[in-house]
């Protein structure tokens, strides 16, 4: 097989694009002209500010409230089937 010059390949045929593919084209190119694709750091400082005090605030809450919950060996009465409240043979 011997090797072809470019003079020799077959030309490529320069496809127009279909509709769909200019419409996208055509939207992609007015969002990038409105700016909506940039980055605005300001929006992403915020988010992590504000995400950052509610984690602070919850973990606060929870050192609050503490050991607080009624649990069985708490409650007034004591648990119902506590093995010492159970009545004997």
């Amino acid at each position: 097989m011997t090797p072809t010059t470019t003079s020799e390949r077959p030309q490529t045929r320069v496809r127009q694009p279909n509709a769909v593919v200019a419409s996208y084209s055509e939207l992609l190119k007015s969002v990038k002209a409105a700016g909506l694709l940039e980055r605005r750091v300001g929006f992403y400082i915020t988010l992590f500010s504000s995400l950052v005090l509610l984690m602070t605030a919850a973990w606060f809450g929870f050192a609050l409230i503490g050991d607080s919950f009624p649990t069985p060996d708490r409650c007034r009465g004591g648990h119902p089937l506590h093995p010492a409240e159970l009545p004997g043979p």
